[in-house]
């Protein structure tokens, strides 16, 4: 995260890693201040596929978002098309402290939100995932809730994902993904510490792959099962990690990765 885009795309390349997400902010404003084809020649010198761009937050909260971000979304959307990433992220938003969520009412707003946002996607041939975040300040926690939302709009270009660290704090059933096994777009991972309250994990306390105690191995292996066969993507938001050099971080968190493959 604090790294600028050239060094993080030249330290993961020379660890190995052929496929990366690349969060909105960082890449529109590389984009602003170099062009897209900068971009673009970046990815292809280091042999780097673009995966997606993450991610919308989705007002979940709300009943009628604005058009502002409706306009905005499709603005990502064009830039996700120029760059060649097939998906755009979105994910929940925060819940204000003291706010009580209405579980239906969240996923009814989730079905309309991202049916309009699908159609606005589809016009620049672009995919949405749906990832439920399984931190208790999230509107949208539990993977069945994503699944279902994704199982409701009924949509071509509109799925969802495995992320190993929210089904975890989440409590979430993983094998729900099965109703939506060819809708799976990604798989994240990260392992966390089991002797924590699942209620008090952060993000800043995601560890790399076999550095925790989930069972990563038997998410995996359940999506493959179904058929997946695409990218598993390191997310490494623990603020440990950022301090670490790019360059060994990035070494370190690919042999992490390489049981899962």
């Amino acid at each position: 995260m604090p790294h600028d885009i050239e060094k993080f795309l030249d330290a993961i390349s020379l660890a190995g890693f052929k496929g990366v997400e690349l969060r909105i902010n960082k890449a529109r404003a590389f984009v602003e201040r170099e062009g897209v084809n900068r971009l673009l020649s970046l990815l292809s010198d280091k042999g780097l596929e673009l995966l997606s761009l993450n991610s919308i937050a989705l007002p979940l909260l709300e009943e009628s978002p604005s058009e502002s971000f409706y306009r905005d979304f499709e603005d990502v959307c064009k830039l996700s098309n120029e760059l060649g990433a097939p998906y755009v992220v979105t994910i929940p938003c925060v819940v204000p402290e003291g706010v009580v969520v209405d579980r239906s009412k969240v996923i009814e707003r989730g079905i309309r939100i991202v049916k309009r946002l699908a159609e606005i996607a589809h016009r620049s041939g672009i995919g949405i995932i749906v990832e439920p975040l399984g931190l208790k300040e999230k509107a949208l926690r539990k993977l069945e809730d994503g699944v279902e939302i994704v199982k409701r709009v009924n949509m071509e270009n509109v799925y969802t994902m495995l992320d190993t660290f929210h089904v975890y704090v989440a409590s979430s059933d993983f094998r729900c993904l099965e109703e939506v096994r060819d809708k799976i777009a990604m798989v994240h991972i990260s392992d966390t510490y089991l002797e924590k309250d699942r209620d008090t994990l952060t993000n800043d306390d995601r560890l790399l792959p076999g550095y925790g105690g989930i069972d990563l191995k038997s998410m995996v292996d359940f999506v493959k099962s179904l058929g997946y066969d695409y990218y598993i993507s390191i997310e490494s938001f623990r603020k440990e990690y950022w301090e670490m050099d790019p360059y060994e971080f990035a070494r370190k968190a690919f042999r992490s990765l390489e049981p899962f493959l």
